[in-house]
């Protein structure tokens, strides 16, 4: 469920969607109730029924400026006039969207890329100087996170933000500039964490 103030009850739409589930959903044996909702802090989301929220973090646009600052204020003031985007570092925005630390009723959500700017224009955000490399150390920490993820068997989940959004700059379909560079970053880190996995359980 995506925003659950947009319903009249979370609560409740989250048990009909678990009880006609089979109609939904034919040949999945379990299902979780997730909720991606920045605004709800984990445990509220929990308090709604939920199993779990899904961490959207999500790079902050350039601030208004204040006049103890002059030049920024206007410089920021001629960057909305024309138009111009919020430019941030992909490096750096790495802990916005995977934080140091969250709780097991949290899953986190990573991205490759982002540029939203040819719909949003100056409101909109990119992520500049993302690389297969980058991406890597970002997957790897979402992949730290879950490690101690208990609560079901088949609990460790990442969300990818995502497979072909290429009107936000943000898809892990091979494209000319990295080819599959993203998605061999994936095959090599989750067959990493599956080595991992199997050498802990063999101890």
């Amino acid at each position: 469920m995506y925003i659950s103030q947009g319903f009249e009850s979370a609560h409740g739409t989250r048990q009909r969607l678990l009880l006609n589930r089979r109609h939904f959903l034919r040949g999945v044996g379990a299902c979780l109730a997730l909720l991606l909702d920045q605004q709800l802090l984990p445990e509220a989301a929990v308090g709604l029924g939920f199993d779990a929220s899904i961490f959207n973090g999500v790079p902050q646009l350039r601030p208004w400026g204040t006049w103890k600052n002059p030049f920024k204020k206007v410089l920021y003031a001629a960057f909305r006039h024309f138009e111009v985007p919020t430019i941030l570092s992909y490096e750096k925005e790495i802990v916005t969207f995977v934080p140091d630390e969250m709780p097991e009723t949290r899953y986190p959500s990573i991205v490759h890329a982002w540029d939203n700017s040819p719909r949003s224009k100056g409101r909109g955000v990119v992520l500049h100087g993302s690389t297969p490399a980058l991406f890597r150390r970002a997957l790897q920490k979402a992949l730290r996170l879950t490690r101690g993820y208990n609560r079901h068997r088949d609990g460790r989940l990442i969300f990818l933000k995502s497979w072909n959004e290429w009107a936000e700059g943000n898809h892990l379909e091979p494209d000319l500039r990295d080819g599959h560079g993203y998605l061999q970053v994936i095959r090599e880190e989750v067959d990493a964490e599956r080595a991992l996995v199997a050498k802990d359980a063999a101890t």
